[in-house]
């Protein structure tokens, strides 16, 4: 054992001893017995904290043999039993202890633990209902016995339980929820939202109302959810979601366009935050990148551009601007937008990486070449950075250089497969540049095992390679199937078009 934790060991043995001699009645002379006694229980609870358990074991039980009514004794048994997972050793301890504690209320909390821990979930029932006679404002006892009671099927106890708490404490956020938790789980709506509405009366706070009005809204009471929203608008006119709620018709839901027409007013709010406008509007976003909607991309770049009018110097506003122009297909102004975000934070690589992608697609190799070094100098770990820096650097015929940051590529990569594959692809090309022909084929491979001949760009890279070796009839294959796997890149049907490989 080390120094320091020897030294530990000692303070937390002189800590017990001092405590010991301490509750000793002072005119009471120990006897020889008594220190005897004494010394056993310090070294078997010092055993215990050194995780010691099989040495605790046989000196606790031997003290147990001795008298079987110490609470001490008991209760270091019980811990040791929870070391030894041996819940039915704790449980019989652990009413030895509580049985001689003379109502001690942590001996009495830990044998109702135990008994809910081994599903003796009536004596766990007695014994909180022991506690709540003289804590009966204790909410942590009603809480235990009413889980208690839901262990046992008895939901209407459980009830009764907060009922019995809420008569003398009164309504409270942490038993409401309970209540209302017991309610909505046992299927009875109508008694759960009582209880949201008893709280939200209670004390009418924006969390209490918000929480009215979407229980509200999921039992399909639309009114009386607007109801509460426009009482949340009386303590806060700004809420950006009651505002968002209260703006659509009360009966019927409206298409993704009109609502965001509709949201015109909450962006240009100036006194809302920006987080909650963005939040609202990234769903849409990501809707306009799984389906091309020519009215949502319309609707979401008014907005944008109102965002970013509100919120000039937040980059968040920008970004978000880009995202939905880079999905336009106006990918110039995309790059202008990235660029600002960048200028305003430069701390997030996806920012980063989707100008990189943006200056690849516009062709400005230039700036991809000298950015894609500075993505990689801020974020050294990100590994989809090497490969655009490797990629850019093989557009620049600087092979040697485009080799070692791949590699080191292939490695930070680790298990991501896709990066992985994409980055051996990318080294493959440039492998057979630097006329390493036999070194190509057997990178190319690798990418394609690892994905299972399912990454396009490794299988286009494939095509690549068989290609400037002469194999046409072999590249265009691959082509093709790289083609049918659903490859982004543009010049690939030019590729199988002419039979030649495009830089």
């Amino acid at each position: 054992m080390s120094k320091m934790k020897q030294t530990t060991v000692t303070i937390l043995l002189l800590f017990l001893c001092w405590s010991i001699a301490a509750s000793q009645v002072t005119e009471h002379r120990m006897t020889e017995a008594d220190v005897t006694y004494q010394d056993k229980f310090i070294e078997a609870k010092g055993y215990l904290i050194m995780d010691r358990a099989d040495k605790a074991k046989d000196i606790l039980l031997e003290l147990y043999k001795d008298d079987k009514t110490s609470a001490a004794v008991a209760t270091e048994l019980v811990d040791l039993y929870a070391k030894l997972d041996d819940p039915e050793r704790q449980f019989k301890y652990a009413k030895v202890a509580a049985e001689n504690a003379n109502g001690n209320p942590y001996h009495l909390q830990r044998y109702g633990d135990v008994s809910m821990a081994v599903g003796d979930y009536t004596q766990a029932v007695n014994t909180y209902t022991t506690l709540l006679i003289s804590f009966p404002d204790s909410e942590e006892y009603t809480d235990k016995l009413a889980k208690a009671h839901l262990q046992m099927g008895e939901q209407t106890k459980a009830i009764a339980a907060f009922q019995n708490l809420e008569k003398r404490i009164g309504v409270t956020k942490d038993v409401s929820r309970r209540k209302f938790e017991i309610y909505d789980l046992a299927g009875d709506k109508k008694a759960a939202l009582a209880e949201l509405q008893a709280l939200a009366d209670a004390v009418p706070s924006l969390t209490t109302l918000h929480n009215l009005a979407k229980y509200n809204e999921k039992l399909g009471k639309v009114a009386q959810a607007r109801k509460v929203y426009e009482q949340i608008l009386e303590l806060d006119i700004n809420d950006t979601k009651a505002n968002i709620a209260l703006m659509g018709s009360a009966n019927e839901p409206t298409d993704d366009s009109k609502y965001l027409r509709a949201l015109a007013p909450i962006i240009e709010n100036e006194n809302l935050p920006i987080d909650s406008k963005v939040l609202e509007l990234v769903p849409y976003v990501q809707k306009l990148a799984d389906a091309n909607d020519i009215e949502l991309a319309a609707s979401l770049t008014e907005l944008g551009h109102r965002l970013v009018a509100i919120h000039p110097k937040e980059a968040k506003s920008h970004a978000l601007l880009a995202d939905v122009l880079y999905m336009k297909g106006e990918t110039t102004d995309a790059i202008k937008a990235y660029e600002r975000t960048l200028q305003l934070d430069n701390s997030v690589y996806t920012v980063w990486e989707q100008l990189l992608y943006a200056y690849m697609e516009v062709g400005m190799q230039d700036k991809l070449l000298i950015t894609a070094e500075e993505v990689v100098d801020l974020f050294p770990n990100k590994s989809r950075a090497y490969y655009l820096y490797g990629t850019a650097l093989t557009t620049a015929k600087k092979y040697t250089d485009a080799q070692d940051y791949l590699s080191d590529g292939v490695l930070i990569a680790g298990k991501n497969i896709p990066v992985k594959s994409d980055m051996l692809a990318a080294l493959a090309i440039v492998q057979q540049r630097l006329a390493n022909t036999t070194k190509a084929i057997e990178t190319v491979n690798k990418a394609l095992d690892i994905s299972q001949n399912k990454n396009p760009t490794a299988l286009e890279a494939k095509g690549d390679i068989l290609m400037l070796q002469g194999q046409k009839e072999e590249a265009l294959s691959y082509w093709q199937q790289a083609q049918a796997a659903g490859s982004s890149n543009t010049s690939l049907a030019e590729k199988i078009t002419q039979q030649r490989v495009i830089d």
